[in-house]
């Protein structure tokens, strides 16, 4: 087995939280995002009117982001 290896994320960081999200509390995801905040000059909170989902119009951000944190 190989051994694990720590992955270098870019600073931005998008989160992305459904304000009717039964799993997580949308009071979580804004606690969340204020230690992400203290770690990253660049951090995006993007709440939806959703629930624990990726709605498709903002797949295409978070698509572009993963792509770019881990190529």
């Amino acid at each position: 087995m190989k051994p694990c290896r720590a992955l270098s994320l870019p600073r931005s960081r998008e989160q992305l939280h459904g304000l009717n999200d039964p799993l997580i509390p949308f009071d979580t995801a804004q606690w969340l995002r204020q230690l992400l905040a203290t770690f990253s000059d660049r951090a995006v909170f993007m709440p939806h009117g959703g629930g624990h989902d990726i709605p498709p119009h903002i797949l295409g951000s978070v698509s572009g982001f993963l792509s770019s944190a881990f190529s």
